[in-house]
């Protein structure tokens, strides 16, 4: 039975949806994912009827032209017997949005490259996952993306590694895109969000995992939870710490400790040449642009 209205729950069946970038864009793929016992998707008249609103209303959350309060989306993941980590996606998409923040581009440069200039191998990472900056430690080591391009998308990355990692390519994957899915809420329909997933959907197997497979996670995977292991066969095994830098604009340090003497005698290597160089170049930040 509903909880909004005691009336039978429509089942979830996979149907084939536009390709969602906006807010309003998920709310309408939620509602025709939802169908009654003869198969018929939700209506924009039903969904308003179950919430106590006109159709025209949905139509316009959908749309774009109107944004819903609180109290509605909740009533939305409500009805939609969203999981946890789906209502976190939509009430962040909506509400907490951040893509207006004002960036100071000097201190922005100075930081980042202070941050660069780490005893151990480093990437730069910006609020939407693109590789901006790194230093010569992780350059010459090539850890885990091989050469770099400060427009680079790490999850764009993982998707040409081949087997390198502690564990199965396919749950980094995996885990990744529900990290992005997630973390990258905030920035939903911006140019820069719509910019990327763009780039990602040329990707070979991008745009199906992103449509099925953030939506079926119950729980939302942690940047900063347990760190990660790279495993590599010339240069070792590193323990990866990301540090999320809540300086407008965001970003992610991504260091990587040596864990084995393999790694630690390459990094040494490097060290015995000096301190590392850094290479950030923050117009290519996409909110700098």
């Amino acid at each position: 039975m509903s909880p909004l209205t005691g009336a039978t729950v429509m089942t979830k069946q996979s149907v084939r949806i536009a390709f969602p970038t906006l807010p309003g864009e998920w709310l309408r793929s939620f509602r025709l994912r939802v169908r009654d016992e003869n198969g018929h998707s939700c209506s924009l008249e039903e969904l308003g009827n179950r919430l106590g609103v006109s159709w025209r209303t949905i139509h316009r959350w959908e749309t774009g032209f109107s944004q819903p309060s609180g109290s509605d989306l909740r009533a939305l993941a409500d009805f939609f017997s969203l999981t946890p980590f789906q209502t976190n996606f939509i009430m962040r998409a909506f509400i907490n949005r951040r893509a207006g923040m004002k960036a100071n581009v000097p201190l922005f440069l100075e930081r980042a490259t202070r941050l660069l200039r780490t005893e151990f191998p480093a990437y730069l990472v910006d609020d939407l996952f693109y590789i901006r900056g790194w230093n010569s430690y992780a350059g010459a080591l090539q850890i885990e993306f091989g050469p770099m391009a400060s427009d680079t998308h790490l999850l764009a990355s993982i998707f040409d590694t081949r087997g390198e990692y502690h564990g199965s390519t396919e749950a980094r994957l995996r885990y990744w895109i529900q990290t992005t899915w997630a973390e990258t809420a905030g920035f939903c329909g911006s140019p820069g969000y719509i910019r990327m997933l763009q780039e990602l959907s040329d990707i070979p197997g991008f745009q199906e995992r992103w449509a099925s497979i953030p939506l079926e996670q119950d729980s939302e995977p942690s940047l900063l939870g347990a760190p990660e292991e790279v495993v590599t066969e010339d240069v070792g095994t590193y323990r990866v710490f990301m540090s999320r830098i809540y300086f407008p604009p965001f970003f992610y340090l991504r260091e990587y400790v040596p864990t084995d003497d393999l790694a630690n005698q390459a990094l040494a290597g490097l060290r015995l040449k000096g301190p590392p160089t850094v290479k950030v170049d923050p117009v290519l930040h996409w909110s700098l642009r």
